[in-house]
């Protein structure tokens, strides 16, 4: 029997509110709103290859609000998107910076205290 192959994982960040989160994710990170349920407790977001689901109190029952976090891996200009997220006004934006493991990185929190960190890999002799 072969064993099963992972493929994909999708971070679940809890949100007090929703479509606050959802209008964040879009007007400052730059996501794209891919699905919102009817009632408005659950939503995914979405950029690139990257897919974020963003869960309220009603589903996400024993897990506290702006209590998750998740490293996206970026190809391109990391200062770029910095500063980019910087002229939104990202919440809690870090200084973006070349770390030991390898990664040059910075993050934000959305409107929940939900921490997103966006790194690349250091390219050397490049």
């Amino acid at each position: 029997m072969n064993a099963p192959e992972f493929f994909a994982a999708y971070p679940i960040f809890p949100c007090a509110d929703i479509m606050r989160a959802a209008a964040y994710y879009q007007d400052i990170l730059g996501f794209n709103v891919n699905t919102v349920s009817p009632d408005k407790n659950y939503a995914i977001v979405e950029r690139g290859n990257v897919e974020l689901h963003l869960d309220s109190p009603v589903f996400a029952r024993e897990h506290t609000v702006g209590n998750a976090e998740c490293y996206i891996w970026v190809q391109g200009d990391i200062d770029a998107l910095h500063a980019d997220f910087a002229s939104r006004d990202a919440l809690h934006l870090h200084p973006v910076a070349d770390r030991l493991y390898e990664m040059r990185d910075f993050s934000c929190c959305d409107p929940d205290g939900n921490r997103i960190t966006f790194g690349a890999q250091i390219q050397h002799g490049a």
